[in-house]
Order: structure tokens, then C-alpha cells, then sequence
């Protein structure tokens, strides 16, 4: 077999088949071969990857590009961060978002924007939310493949999803149970729409509605009370918005799935309390499918980075930590996301208290590191459990495999050679993103990729970019109405 490219002597992880010892074969940017090494192959060029494992790129689900900026600022360091975390495809939350309209000011250390109501932002976005131009701006800045989540909120965009999916590539929806009705967020969720928005998605089939999961009543007023008592802290901040909070949005989410039909998918899942609940309703047969991230795993309201921390939901207790991991080993979990915000240092301390801190962080580039060293190392959670929940997993929920999210013939070549021995301590120079802090900074890590391929184009080499110019695409995720 003659082919342009193939990597040889690695062992290559194939989920639901395996780790195989496997050669690589790739033309242009499509995988064409998986060759015994016994067979030969030859190509036009060669990778070698003896001693090391080959995974299929990490896909993040859940990112954040131009929370505390523009995107324009932002993509070329959050995607370069990506590329050396091994990292292929982000699907991020930019539809409908304020930040896509130039005439709005830039957030304030608090998080949102001001003089401006939501009714005003989409007004200024146009018809179609900011689409094309962020289409063109992903395209044009991004080292790595985009797709896009839209977020739902309000009744009129329900009667547009048919476009959205058709026209747009569009299948996943993201609805905040949170956020209702304030300055600058513009989120009239209501449950009697969120009903009729999981019905009209439940007619897709493949279409999925992401969840935001706390009940704003609940937090509203504990965070009264904890700020009139002084409460500060990463406690205090875990203190006002409690894991029952999140516990009874995941029970009311999947009920209306069950209702309707609807896949439903829980995003950055951090309580035991939640994972119990979400069992419960995917032990019935419903498709439901949770999402936690590093964070959740590796951090608590105790964790000494104190108020770099605070993100929505919060930072727990070390017993919810436990509990996610049980989730991971147990198949519970479907999928690890960063919920990446590159919300700079500056801003996340705020004026150095945690009630004006900024919220969110950069963690796009330490999803794989960190579940090889802290999951596979110490936990023994297996290099294909990992590949599941960093790639296949995501790719399946939506609607990006078999083109990702696998190593087979005619996938995209999107593949990250890995060394699992290769030991660095995490500092922002070493990830190279937007922000210059990172939660996981001083960290010893065990397990990184030496080397990120998309689509048959090395785009890291040895910690650093590759590229000069942007080499991701938008990817539409609509190829499943072909089959309706």
C-alpha cells in the first residue's frame, strides 16, 4: 500500500476496538490504512511513533472563546493552548452571546456588561445571531476545527431550529436554567418553552439540548444571606450556590427529556447529589449524557488557588471530587469538557475578594495531561476509558463521528502521539494560551502529547506550534438528516 503519510511503531488506541500495534496510513487528510507492521506499508513520508500511543485528537465540548474579550483576541492563543494539549476540535457557546456585537463595552471585573439590555443585544446581532461572522473569524484565526453550539434563549428562536439545523450544521442547544433576566445576560428560560423547545428537538432525533443546571431561585437567596454575613471565599461562593441547587435542575432537566424524547445532555456536572440524580434517570433507559470537567475532579472549595477558583458551578468538597471519579470508572460520566473562559488574571481577581472576582478560567490544553497522569497513572483508569471520555464519546453526543472522535478508515487524521511517561510541571509558559495563570499551575504531570495532527497536517511538534497560519475548519453537524 502506497499512501502520502504513515506513522509506524506506536500503539495505536482505538475506542470500543482496543490498543493495537497498528501503522497509520494517511492520504491528504483522511486515515486510509490501519496496517500490521509484519504487512509494510510505504509512504511519501514517515512519523515515527515507537514507544509511544496514538489517540484520536481530544474533542472539547464545552468552551468559552471571547468571554472576557473578543474572540478575534482570543482564538489564536486559546486554539494554539488547544493543539499542544492535544486537543483537535472545540465546539463552543458563541450564538446569541453579547460579545459578538462591536458596539458593546468590555465586561467589568464583576462579569457583565453594562448600559445594555438583552432585548438591545439581539437586536444588534441581527437575524442570524452572529453566525457568519463568527463562522469567519473562527476560520480564519483558529490552528484547530470548530463547531458551534447555539444558545437558546428565548421562545422566538424555538420556531427556528429547523434552520439552525439544516442551514447552519447546528445540532446541540444550550439552555441556562440559570442567569434569568439579568443586566446583560438576556435568558428568559422559562419551564413551560424549555418543554416545547425538547419536543421540537425530540423530532431530530440526533439533536441534543446541553443544560445548564441551577436553580436560580435557590442561589438567589443564599447568596443574599451568605454575603450578609460576610461569607467570603471559595466556601462561601460553594456555600451560595449549594449542590442541591444543581442536584434538582438535573432531576427536572432529564424529566422533561423523559417527557419529550429529547437527548439531554448535562454540562460541567460537579455534586454527588447530581450524578445520583442523573443515574437514576439513565438507569430508566432515557438518553441523557453528563459532562464534568478537571475542575470538579482535582479541585475543591479547600484547594489552595482560592478565588483564581471561583467558576459556576463551584468548586466542592473533596467527597464530590471522590464521587465524579467513581462516575468516571463507573461509565456514569460520558464525557471530560474544560468549560474554558480565558478570563485574564486581572479580572478573575477582581478587587481581590471572591463577589468580584471574575469568573471562569482557561482549560482546554490540560484535559489529556491530566486524565493520563491523575486517571491513568493513579487511578487506573484505562488509556481507552480516557479516549472515550476525551473524544469518542463527545464525537457520538454530537454528531461529529465517525469523521471524529475514532482512528479507522476514512476518519479525519486528527491524531495525538503521546508519550505516557513524559513527565512537566504545568505553568502558563508551558501551554502557551491566552490567559497567564492557569489553575494548575506548579502541577507535576505525568502523560503529554509530543506531537498534534489535524487532518493529516502536523500542527505540534514537541511542545510547540507548527503551523504560521489558522488550519481549522467549521464543521456542520447535520449529515444525520441524510438518514431521515
Amino acid at each position: 500500500m502506497k499512501c502520502d503519510l504513515v506513522i509506524k511503531g506506536g500503539r495505536v488506541v482505538i475506542p470500543k476496538v482496543g490498543i493495537r500495534a497498528f501503522d497509520i496510513c494517511i492520504t491528504g487528510e483522511r486515515v486510509v490504512g490501519l496496517i500490521s507492521p509484519e504487512d509494510g506499508v510505504e509512504g511519501n513520508a514517515t512519523i515515527d511513533a515507537s514507544g509511544k500511543y496514538i489517540f484520536p485528537g481530544v474533542i472539547d465540548p464545552h468552551v468559552h472563546w471571547g468571554h472576557s474579550g473578543s474572540i478575534a483576541s482570543e482564538i489564536p492563543g486559546e486554539s494554539r493552548a488547544a493543539a499542544i494539549g492535544g486537543c483537535t476540535t472545540i465546539i463552543f457557546y458563541p450564538l446569541g452571546n453579547s460579545y459578538y456585537d462591536k458596539k458593546l463595552p468590555i465586561v467589568g471585573p464583576t462579569g457583565p456588561r453594562q448600559n445594555k439590555t438583552g432585548t438591545e443585544v439581539i437586536a444588534n446581532l441581527g437575524e442570524d445571531y452572529g453566525y457568519h461572522e463568527c463562522r469567519a473569524k473562527t476560520e480564519s484565526l483558529s490552528y484547530i476545527d470548530v463547531a458551534f453550539h447555539f444558545k437558546m434563549s428565548d421562545q422566538a428562536r424555538i420556531k427556528r431550529i429547523d434552520s439552525f439545523i439544516r442551514d447552519w450544521g447546528i445540532s446541540s442547544f444550550k439552555f441556562l436554567m440559570a442567569y434569568k433576566n439579568r443586566p446583560g445576560a438576556f435568558n428568559e428560560f422559562r419551564d413551560g418553552w424549555f418543554c416545547a423547545a425538547l419536543s421540537a428537538l425530540a423530532k431530530y432525533g440526533r439533536a441534543v439540548a446541553c443544560v445548564h443546571a441551577e436553580n436560580d431561585e435557590v442561589v438567589e437567596y443564599f447568596t443574599e444571606r451568605v454575603m450578609q454575613k460576610g461569607g467570603q471565599g471559595l466556601s462561601a461562593w460553594a456555600e451560595c450556590r449549594p449542590d442541591f441547587a444543581e442536584a434538582e435542575c438535573v432531576s427536572r432537566a432529564l424529566y422533561f427529556g423523559e417527557i419529550t424524547g429529547c437527548p439531554v445532555y448535562i454540562v460541567h456536572l460537579s455534586a454527588r447529589r447530581s450524578l445520583e440524580e442523573f443515574n437514576r434517570f439513565r438507569q430508566k433507559g432515557n438518553k441523557a449524557y453528563a459532562e464534568t470537567c478537571p475542575q470538579y475532579l482535582l479541585h475543591h472549595f479547600k484547594s489552595p488557588i482560592g478565588i483564581l477558583g471561583k467558576v459556576q458551578p463551584p468548586l466542592r468538597t473533596e467527597a464530590d471530587c471522590s464521587a465524579l471519579w467513581e462516575g468516571i470508572a463507573n461509565g456514569w460520566i460520558d464525557t471530560l469538557a474544560s468549560d474554558s473562559c480565558a478570563t485574564p488574571l486581572a479580572v478573575k481577581r477582581g478587587q481581590g475578594d471572591i463577589w468580584t472576582a471574575g469568573s471562569g478560567f482557561p482549560g482546554t490544553a490540560t484535559i489529556l495531561p491530566l486524565m493520563i497522569s491523575e486517571g491513568y497513572h493513579k487511578r487506573g483508569i484505562s488509556l481507552e476509558r480516557i479516549v472515550e471520555l476525551t473524544s469518542y464519546n463527545a464525537a457520538n453526543i454530537f454528531n461529529l463521528y465517525p469523521r471524529k472522535g475514532t482512528i479507522m478508515v476514512g476518519s479525519d487524521a486528527d491524531l495525538v502521539i503521546v508519550d505516557v511517561n513524559l513527565e512537566k510541571t504545568v505553568t502558563p509558559s508551558l501551554i502557551q494560551g491566552f490567559c497567564d495563570y492557569t489553575i494548575f499551575d506548579g502541577w507535576n504531570v505525568k502523560g503529554w502529547p509530543v506531537l498534534t495532527m489535524l487532518r493529516g497536517r502536523v500542527i505540534m511538534k514537541d511542545g510547540q506550534l507548527t503551523v504560521k497560519e489558522s488550519s481549522g475548519k467549521y464543521i456542520p453537524r447535520n449529515d444525520f438528516l441524510n438518514n431521515q
